[in-house]
């Protein structure tokens, strides 16, 4: 039963890590002195897998059709979790060090045994100090009815447009009219797309640049693979 729980547990955690990770933006840079570019997560993926592993642990299981949501937007992303704060814990108290008090002693247990848990009730300090270390903002610890949401603030949108407009200086003469012609008719065809290059390049190379703006997330593809279409996204 035990090791069940810890199976779970463990895949759920890495499902939504690995959520955050897909799905938020990579901040570059090039410190002075140094040629390469180092590229760092915007959030810590320490601080959100702890904010996670702290949903884990004191969410109210008995609401019902209600789940932990990972919400990520334009100016921020957010951990909720159903439920409200124990009894004498209050969000100042959250900032120091404090008493541990998980709703779901069974799960806290298990998480503790499997290393995901270091110190009892640090959990939210270290999601503060890891902020800290990567210049964000303090995130903020938001009660809202029957909720518990764990807030990050971070630009993602000035980040992705950033990402977009570099990689978009790096496409070929000939992507960047594949997106022109994708964009004056949504939905065209690879053949449709052959047609109004100006090189008429073969099929398969076409293909390969289609495969690199896919990539890199300018265009979808729409339908199935004999019918496929090609939208911007």
């Amino acid at each position: 039963m035990v090791l069940q729980l810890m199976r779970q547990l463990s895949y759920l955690l890495d499902i939504a890590t690995e959520f955050v990770r897909r799905h938020t933006p990579i901040a570059g840079k090039i410190e002075p002195g140094d040629i390469k570019r180092t590229d760092t997560p915007l959030i810590p993926p320490r601080a959100v897998r702890e904010a996670i592993i702290n949903a884990l642990c004191h969410r109210d299981y008995t609401l019902e059709n209600r789940s932990i949501s990972i919400g990520i937007y334009d100016d921020r992303l957010e951990i909720t979790s159903p439920g409200r704060l124990p009894k004498d814990m209050t969000i100042e108290k959250l900032k120091i060090e404090h008493e541990s008090c998980p709703r779901n002693k069974a799960i806290a247990n298990v998480l503790y045994r499997r290393g995901f848990i270091e110190q009892w009730g640090s959990g939210t300090e270290e999601i503060i100090n890891l902020c800290a270390k990567f210049g964000l903002p303090e995130p903020e610890f938001i009660e809202d009815d029957n909720t518990f949401i764990v807030c990050f603030r971070a630009e993602f949108s000035a980040v992705k447009a950033k990402q977009r407009e570099q990689d978009y200086s790096k496409l070929t003469k000939r992507q960047k009219e594949i997106l022109e012609i994708i964009k004056e008719q949504e939905n065209v065809s690879l053949s449709y797309i052959v047609s109004k290059l100006t090189d008429k390049p073969a099929e398969r190379t076409t293909q390969r640049d289609i495969a690199t703006l896919r990539k890199l997330g300018f265009i979808k593809k729409v339908g199935h693979v004999r019918y496929a279409k090609w939208s911007l996204k």
